[in-house]
């Protein structure tokens, strides 16, 4: 059927691998006149006014990390024409997607095979 259609080549791409990465980001802290009003008001404010300190919370960030093997198989011979296997590093499908296309293309186009 396929010959009779003229597909010389099938494209398979399957989803090998996919984990999560994740990166913890930690606050910052900020010291309020730790320097400057450290000797403001006399002795009994001397630690106190040291060390006030203020922190902003940390956050994770998730990058999911999805591997692709491609292959192009020849109808004719049943052999593989071409193959490779990508990686993508993104945290949203629709740039993961966008970001195998990119390679893939790419990668078709150096091999000249089309």
């Amino acid at each position: 059927m396929m010959q009779e259609y003229g597909i010389d080549s099938v494209l398979l791409i399957r989803l090998i691998d996919r984990n999560v990465e994740k990166t913890y980001v930690s606050g910052t802290s900020y010291y309020d006149g730790f320097y400057g009003n450290r000797y403001a008001g006399g002795w009994h404010n001397y630690y106190g006014r040291g060390y006030n300190v203020f922190r902003t919370p940390g956050y994770v960030i998730e990058k999911y990390i999805s591997t692709v093997e491609t292959v192009i198989f020849d109808i004719a011979t049943d052999k593989v024409r071409w193959s490779t296997v990508t990686t993508t590093k993104e945290n949203i499908v629709s740039k993961a997607i966008e970001s195998y296309l990119k390679t893939i293309d790419t990668s078709l186009t150096d091999s000249k095979l089309f």
